[in-house]
């Protein structure tokens, strides 16, 4: 029979190696060793409040009914316009009416589906992981059970309160909440206060509208839908309605052709939104400052490549770099005509 202090012990090893997954994934011990040690406290005493502090079981994979795929994202005015003008010309092929869309604040959780009883985070969008489980921990359904798609998510409000200084998103919580083996007393706190939800879509406002009218309106769109909600949000979601069209659009390439979404849309009608930038030489500004607020204003910075939309250069800039750029037609600008770019 095991002591007390080789208990106490053997509990402080496993807390520790929760601990450090549930902060940052680092696991301090294979599973396999993890494993033999939960056994052996379980032999020493099988009543120890380690067994009650670990909450979430094993998760099942299951296949989901019907896949739920990742739209694809527009980042500018271009690229919803695409979106509508390839929609628009779907219906007209096949005799359908002109499409009409529906648009959704995007919500930024952790995408789930409640159907039968069964909650099932979308992974892979063919298959999830079984996670009922986090209702009985505390998690709430807003509209209550089976409502359908939607997402884990919790209050940005308490959150940004009780506990922006130890986690850098509230997503991480709810990583932990749905995933870790023990729940840390944070996050019980957080469940106690039922700060955590499943927020289906179905049961958020939306806005239904023609392509023109979503175009001309988008912002206003947008700011009426997010409105007072307490959670935290990463844009628009827009959907073709008709299902006939849904049907005829499909899904090809392993993304929904009929679904968009827009996640940055303060930037959305920045002048670089979309755009993939490189700056190059000595600028009068801090590159790393410029490169933030290229990256601020919906721009990716990357290297010059043959999908590169604008090379920025100052003083003493690479000529290899200006060869190449316009070889494969990018945009050259000094840092004088970026700003003006960027300003308009």
């Amino acid at each position: 029979m095991a002591s007390q202090e080789e208990i106490d012990t053997l509990v402080e090893r496993l807390r520790l190696c929760v601990q450090a997954y549930d902060c940052s994934n680092q696991t301090l011990l294979s599973n396999e060793d993890y494993n033999q040690m939960v056994e052996q406290l379980r032999l020493w005493d099988p009543t120890n409040v380690f067994f009650t502090e670990h909450q979430s079981p094993q998760p099942r994979e299951i296949e989901h009914s019907e896949p739920i795929l990742v739209p694809n994202r527009a980042l500018s005015r271009d690229s919803l316009k695409q979106f509508i003008n390839l929609s628009e010309q779907t219906a007209k092929e096949t005799g359908m009416d002109t499409p009409t869309f529906r648009a959704t604040i995007k919500i930024d959780g952790m995408a789930a589906k409640d159907h039968n009883d069964i909650l099932v985070t979308r992974r892979s969008g063919r298959t999830g992981w079984v996670v009922t489980h986090i209702f009985d921990l505390g998690v709430v359904p807003i509209g209550g059970r089976n409502q359908g798609i939607g997402e884990i998510v919790m209050s940005q409000s308490y959150f940004d309160t009780h506990l922006s200084d130890l986690f850098c998103h509230p997503r991480n919580v709810v990583v932990i909440c749905v995933n870790a083996p023990t729940l840390r007393k944070e996050v019980k706190q957080a469940l106690k206060a039922k700060a955590i939800h499943f927020m289906p879509y179905s049961k958020l406002a939306h806005w239904t509208g023609s392509g023109a009218e979503l175009l001309a309106n988008i912002q206003t769109i947008y700011d009426d839908l997010r409105g007072n909600l307490d959670y935290p949000l990463h844009g628009l979601r827009i959907e073709v309605e008709d299902p006939r069209i849904k049907e005829k659009l499909g899904n090809p390439t392993g993304y929904y052709r009929w679904q968009l979404d827009c996640p940055y849309m303060e930037c959305f009608d920045s002048p670089i939104a979309g755009k993939r930038i490189c700056f190059t030489g000595k600028m009068q500004q801090m590159r790393d400052d410029m490169e933030t607020n290229a990256r601020e204003l919906g721009a990716t910075v990357t290297v010059v490549s043959e999908s590169l939309d604008y090379l920025v250069v100052g003083e003493r800039a690479s000529q290899s770099k200006i060869d190449k750029a316009n070889k494969y037609g990018a945009t050259v600008l000094t840092e004088v005509e970026y700003r003006t770019l960027i300003s308009q």
